[in-house]
C-alpha cells in the first residue's frame, strides 16, 4: 500500500513538470546503492606518480653507469695514465682581499708542484711557466691561477700572472693593454695586485682574436717576460673552448688541468689525453671546489 502511494505521487509530480499533456506511469522506484562510488582517479594518479619517480631514478642510475661523473678526488686517480692527480682545493673567496688568510691546501699544492722535478721546457728560459687549463666549461680557471700565483708570491719568488683567456666574446677586450699587445709585439702594461704578484691583463686590442693566435707569437710573448720573473702563471681558459690554450700548454713547463665535482669523467679523460700529447706528459689534475668531506682532506 505504501509503495503504491509513493508511485502515484511520483506520477503526479512528473506530470506537473512536463509541458506535453499525457499520463506518466512509474513502474518502480530506482534502487539506491548501499555505498557511494569511489573515485579511482586519485589512486591511478598516485600510481602514475610513483611509477614516474621510479623511472626517473632508473634513468639517473643508467646515466651514472654509462657516463660517470667526478664526485671526489678518488675518481681522478685513474682518469688517464699520463695525467696524474696532483691535489685538491676547497672553495675560496675574496682572493684579492687583504683579509685573505693562509691558503693551506694551495700551499700544499705549490710544494707538490715544486717537487715535481720536471725538466724546463727551454734551457734558455729563466722562469718556470705554469699553464692553468679548465677541463670543462663552468670552471673558473682565473681563480685557480690567482691562488697559484699568490702562493708562489708568498714564498718570495717573483711571480707573474698572465690572463691569456681570450676565447669568448665577453673576454675579448680589457681596459688595459696586456696579453694581446704582447702577442702583437706592442707595448703592454704590468699591474701589481694586492696579493703581491704582478698581473698582465688579457689586452685591449679588438682585432686580435683567439683564432688568430699562432704558436710563434705565444713562444715570443712568453720569452719576452720570462727573464724578469721566477714563475709565470698563465690562465689559458677551458681547453675545449680556447684554441690558443693548446699553444700555451705546448710552451709551458707544467699544466694544471682543473676540474670540479660533477664533471663528466669521460670529458676530463679526453682533455687529459689531448693535453698530455700537447706537452709531453707535463699535465697534472687538480680538483677545485672540492667538498669538505673529500677523502683528500681527511
Amino acid at each position: 500500500m505504501l509503495d503504491e502511494t509513493r508511485r502515484k505521487l511520483d506520477e503526479i509530480r512528473l506530470e506537473s513538470r512536463i509541458d506535453v499533456p499525457g499520463v506518466v506511469e512509474v513502474v518502480s522506484r530506482a534502487q539506491t546503492a548501499d555505498s557511494p562510488v569511489i573515485d579511482k582517479r586519485i589512486i591511478f594518479a598516485a600510481i602514475a606518480a610513483v611509477f614516474g619517480a621510479g623511472l626517473v631514478g632508473f634513468v639517473f642510475i643508467v646515466m651514472a653507469v654509462l657516463r660517470p661523473r667526478v664526485r671526489y678526488s678518488d675518481d681522478l686517480l685513474n682518469v688517464h695514465a699520463l695525467t696524474p692527480f696532483l691535489g685538491c682545493l676547497d672553495a675560496q673567496e675574496n682572493l684579492e682581499s687583504d683579509a685573505f688568510g693562509p691558503d693551506f691546501n694551495m700551499n700544499k699544492l705549490r710544494n707538490l708542484i715544486q717537487m715535481s722535478n720536471l725538466q724546463p721546457r727551454s734551457d734558455t728560459r729563466r722562469s718556470k711557466v705554469i699553464a692553468v687549463v679548465g677541463a670543462v666549461q663552468g670552471i673558473e680557471c682565473v681563480e685557480l691561477a690567482q691562488r697559484v700565483a699568490r702562493s708562489f708570491s708568498e714564498t718570495g719568488m717573483k711571480t707573474l700572472l698572465v690572463d691569456a683567456d681570450i676565447s669568448s666574446e665577453e673576454l675579448q677586450v680589457s681596459e688595459t693593454s696586456g696579453w694581446k699587445e704582447l702577442l702583437a709585439r706592442e707595448s703592454y702594461s704590468v699591474q701589481l695586485s694586492k696579493a703581491g704578484y704582478s698581473v698582465i691583463d688579457r689586452g685591449a686590442r679588438v682585432n686580435l682574436r683567439d683564432e688568430n693566435v699562432s704558436l710563434g707569437a705565444v713562444r715570443e710573448a712568453i720569452a719576452a717576460v720570462s727573464e724578469d720573473y721566477d714563475v709565470i702563471i698563465v690562465n689559458s681558459g677551458v681547453f675545449s673552448v680556447s684554441l690558443s690554450a693548446s699553444l700555451i700548454v705546448s710552451e709551458s713547463d707544467l699544466t694544471l688541468l682543473a676540474t670540479n665535482p660533477n664533471s663528466a669523467t669521460a670529458t676530463v679523460r679526453k682533455a687529459g689525453s689531448e693535453l698530455s700529447q700537447a706537452n709531453g706528459g707535463r699535465t697534472r689534475l687538480v680538483l677545485t671546489n672540492a667538498d669538505s668531506s673529500d677523502p683528500y682532506f681527511c
